[in-house]
Parts: C-alpha cells; sequence; structure tokens
C-alpha cells in the first residue's frame, strides 16, 4: 500500500459516509480519511469547516538530558499552518465488514484551488458485501496453489533432512572406527575428550546445521 496522508474534513461533504464508519470515529469531523495526493509521509491535514487547507507541522529537537542515553527527540513549536496551493485530492477510507466479508469503499475528490475548496464530490460508496460464488471459486484456487507449493517445499525440506541425517550417521560409524583406532595405536586414554573432540568435530557441526533446519522448517 505505501505511505499516505491522514485527512479529516470539516467541510460539508456532499453524501455522508455510512453509519458504521462515523460510529468507528464518533462523527464525521474526526474520521481520518487516507490520501495518496499529497507528501505521503504521514502528515496530518485538515480542511475546515469554510473549506480552508490546513497541514499540521511540528519542529523538533535533539535532546540528551541523560548522559548515558544516545538521546531522543522532544516535538517544539507544533502548530497548523493555512496553505495557499492547489491540489486535487481523493481522500478514502474503507467500510467496516459488520459481518460480510469484503470491507465497503467510502472515497471522495476536493479540488483545491489557493488552498480553499472549489468542490468535493463525490468517488464511490459501496457498502461491505459478500464473495460471489465465481470469487469465492477463485480464492479456492489460490489456496490450493499455495498449499501445494509449501507442500513441495516442505517435502524438500524433510528429503534434504533425511540426507543429512543418513550422512552423519556414516560419518559417525566411520568416525567412531577410527577414533578407537587412534586411541589404542598410541595408548591415548584421552581423559579430557580432546581427541574425540577432533574426530567428531564435523559430525557435531553437521548435527548443528541439521538442528537448524529442522528449527526453521518448523517456523
Amino acid at each position: 500500500m505505501g505511505m499516505y496522508d491522514i485527512i479529516h474534513c470539516e467541510y460539508p461533504l456532499p453524501v455522508q459516509p455510512p453509519q458504521s464508519v462515523i460510529d468507528l470515529w464518533g462523527c464525521v469531523e474526526d474520521i481520518g480519511f487516507q490520501t495518496k495526493d499529497l507528501d505521503n509521509v504521514l502528515a496530518l491535514y485538515r480542511i475546515d469547516k469554510e473549506g480552508q487547507l490546513w497541514g499540521h507541522y511540528v519542529e523538533f529537537e535533539f535532546s540528551q538530558e541523560d548522559p548515558n542515553s544516545t538521546g531522543f527527540l522532544n516535538a517544539k513549536n507544533e502548530r497548523w499552518e493555512k496553505l495557499i496551493t492547489n491540489h486535487v485530492i481523493n481522500f478514502y477510507d474503507t467500510v467496516p465488514l459488520n459481518g460480510h466479508d469484503k470491507y465497503g469503499w467510502i472515497e471522495y475528490q476536493a479540488v483545491i484551488q489557493k488552498g480553499k475548496v472549489i468542490s468535493i464530490e463525490l468517488v464511490k460508496c459501496e457498502e461491505p458485501s459478500n464473495f460471489t460464488e465465481e470469487e469465492i471459486k477463485k480464492n479456492q484456487e489460490i489456496k490450493d496453489f499455495y498449499r501445494k507449493e509449501r507442500q513441495k517445499r516442505l517435502n524438500a525440506a524433510l528429503k534434504d533432512i533425511k540426507d543429512t541425517q543418513q550422512e552423519i550417521e556414516c560419518l559417525k560409524r566411520i568416525s567412531e572406527t577410527l577414533y578407537e583406532r587412534l586411541k589404542k595405536r598410541y595408548q591415548y586414554k584421552d581423559n579430557e575428550g580432546y581427541l574425540y573432540d577432533y574426530v567428531f568435530g564435523d559430525i557435531l557441526n553437521r548435527a548443528m546445521n541439521l538442528k537448524k533446519i529442522k528449527e526453521e522448517l518448523i517456523v
């Protein structure tokens, strides 16, 4: 979806938003419509009752009151500024499901000249709805596709684990034979386990990698 800005509209709208949207925010003036026609930095704007566009601005200063911290930003000089610019602003919100499958949509378009509203029109007003049979079928096909793809990846991972386990068992048998021969040849008691760690080091590394694969697979 990307970044966007929030805009509140106190100016009379041509069509009231659905009541479920108003109930969610409390009143029409408090609805936080989204728009991608301004700065797209999660900034805050509003259109007042007279149709004037305002922008919300905050200046920050760096503070390091605690010498042990890396510092933080303090907000200062928070203000609303009147904007004298030209824009065509589409702003919108979703309509709550209320037991349906798909969200509704409410969208308006405001034409702004020198910071003042010239017109506001309704672009779209869709109530929440349920999936059609065709959409249900399509959604199921998508689910089946991803389920099969996931099973393919799972089978491939399980095969890798099985192959690795077999390799570890083979190396273990070889290393056990080598370990016993070395001890016998050099009359080495290996009380500290140094020889054991040396001979079985490769197996331990492979076993750790196998454990990591299993953990990733479970996740």
